[in-house]
C-alpha cells in the first residue's frame, strides 16, 4: 500500500516500491501494490511510476485510486485501465446497517451525511449525533411558525459545548427535514429520513407549496456555504430563520 508522505506521494516511495518489487519470491507469481490518492504524486513520481508501468520487473497488478484522475499525468492514464467505482445507494447501505444492529432512526440519517459504510457507523456512534438529530426535530417545527422559540432552540444547541462546534451537521440534517415535508407531499412515504415523525409531517406538509420546501431547503444550503465561509453559526442560524419567515408568508 502506498499513501501520501504528507501532501504528497514521493519519488523515494516509488524507488522504494521498484526495490520492493523487483525481487521475486519463489513462491509469488503474481504481486499487487495499491495507491491511495494517485492524483497527488509529485512530477518526479510520476514519471518515476510512469517507467515501472511500462517496464515492471516481475508480474505486477498496480491498482492507482483516485476522485480526480484527470490530475494523473495523461501518460499513466492512457496506459491503465479506468474502473469507475459508484457509490451504494443509500438504501443498500441502510440495510447493511440495519442487519449489523444499528439504530434505525440514527442510520435512516447517516446514510445521507456520511461517505460509505464506515463513514455511517462512525457518524452513528459519535457523541451527541442523536441528540442534534432530536435538535433538529424541534427546530425543523417550530420553524414553520414559532420564530421566537426556533431562534432559542438554535442558540441553545449553538452554545453547547461541542454540539454548537458541528454546526454543518445541523444544517445537513435540517436539510432533511424539509426534503421530508417534500417527499410526504410527493407520495414517497417510503424516502423519508424522520420516519419516527411521520404523523406530524403528514399533517403539516400540505399547508405550504411545494415551491415553499424548495425554497427551505436552497435557504438551508445557503447558510451552510455561509458557515464554511467563517460567518458566524449563530448570526447564519438567525439570518436563516428570518429570511425562512419571510420566505413561508410570501409563498
Amino acid at each position: 500500500m502506498i499513501t501520501p508522505d504528507g501532501a504528497s506521494i514521493k519519488i523515494d516511495q516509488i524507488r522504494d516500491l521498484q526495490r520492493e518489487l523487483s525481487y521475486r519470491a519463489a513462491e509469488t507469481k503474481r504481486k499487487i501494490y495499491m495507491m491511495e490518492h494517485a492524483e497527488k504524486m509529485t512530477p518526479q513520481a510520476a514519471n518515476g511510476l510512469l517507467k515501472f508501468l511500462e517496464e515492471p520487473n516481475s508480474p505486477v497488478v498496480a491498482i492507482l485510486i483516485t476522485d480526480n484522475p484527470h490530475a494523473v499525468l495523461p501518460t499513466i492514464r492512457s496506459r491503465s485501465q479506468q474502473v469507475p467505482f459508484l457509490p451504494v445507494s443509500h438504501q443498500e447501505m441502510l440495510e447493511t446497517l440495519l442487519k449489523d444492529g444499528q439504530p434505525e432512526l440514527a442510520a435512516r440519517a447517516a446514510v445521507h451525511l456520511a461517505s460509505g459504510l464506515e463513514g455511517c457507523r462512525a457518524l452513528i456512534q459519535q457523541e451527541g449525533f442523536a441528540e442534534t438529530r432530536n435538535v433538529v426535530i424541534q427546530l425543523g417545527k417550530d420553524s414553520l411558525g414559532r420564530f421566537p422559540s426556533a431562534i432559542v432552540t438554535a442558540g441553545q444547541y449553538l452554545a453547547k459545548g461541542g454540539l454548537g462546534e458541528r454546526p454543518e451537521q445541523l444544517i445537513a440534517l435540517l436539510s432533511l427535514w424539509y426534503k421530508d415535508l417534500l417527499y410526504v407531499q410527493a407520495g414517497r412515504r417510503d424516502r423519508v429520513v424522520y420516519i419516527d415523525q411521520i404523523d406530524w409531517l403528514g399533517k403539516h406538509a400540505f399547508t405550504r407549496p411545494p415551491e415553499a420546501w424548495v425554497a427551505a431547503i436552497e435557504l438551508v444550503l445557503e447558510t451552510g456555504k455561509r458557515i464554511r465561509a467563517h460567518v458566524s453559526p449563530q448570526l447564519a442560524m438567525e439570518q436563516f430563520l428570518v429570511k425562512l419567515q419571510e420566505g413561508i408568508v410570501l409563498v
